[in-house]
């Protein structure tokens, strides 16, 4: 996935220790060229792609991955920088505007519940992608945006997105939120098959 935007400003850059060893994650600020700019936050993960030498207010290509991960019940979104930054041509960077989504086709694995508020609604769908990595990835549909009558867990589809970061008490947050669902195939049955003459697939 590509993401042409305007390098904004770097964050502070973390590091800590896990099972896996030592970490440095060190997240940036984009902005979107389009009528209504959105701002995205993308982390380089323990240095690996070079990014020291962005400058402010110029346009790049960014190669991106994007991923949700549970925690406390619920999910966290995150883009991932999987390239080094490639600079526009200014002419090129012009040229740069519209509305950006992406498209994926992925496999339907949860439908969470609908949250609602005084005056909205949110619901979230959790998506693997239809390839290698089997990183999850959560979408929202906010306000019943998207007609989601008739999916469930299982079913292929292209679910067409944006991603938009906002900051809330200097922490940013990062949205995957859904524009468009088609449907490719619908999932086989989840219940179990019993045969009466195998002993193994009986429930008891």
């Amino acid at each position: 996935m590509k993401l042409s935007a305007k390098f904004i400003k770097f964050l502070p850059s973390q590091s800590g220790e896990s099972s896996n060893g030592n970490w440095t994650k060190q997240d940036f600020v984009v902005e979107t060229k389009e009528t209504y700019p959105k701002k995205v936050v993308i982390t380089n993960w323990n240095n690996q792609f070079d990014v020291s030498n962005i400058n402010d207010d110029t346009y790049y290509n960014f190669e991106i991955l994007v991923e949700s991960n549970p925690y406390n019940g619920n999910y966290y979104s995150s883009v991932i920088l999987n390239g080094e930054p490639q600079i526009m041509p200014p002419g090129i960077a012009a040229l740069a505007s519209g509305f950006k989504s992406f498209t994926l086709p992925s496999l339907i694995i949860e439908l969470l519940p609908e949250i609602k508020g005084s005056n909205w609604t949110k619901r979230e769908i959790i998506f693997e992608p239809n390839e290698n990595s089997r990183k999850r990835y959560s979408v929202q549909v906010i306000n019943d945006k998207v007609d989601l009558t008739g999916y469930s867990q299982g079913d292929e589809v292209n679910i067409e997105f944006y991603i938009e970061s906002r900051e809330y008490n200097n922490r940013w947050h990062t949205d995957f939120k859904a524009r468009k669902i088609d449907l490719l195939k619908k999932g086989t049955s989840q219940s179990k098959k019993y045969d009466i003459n195998d002993p193994d697939s009986w429930p008891f």
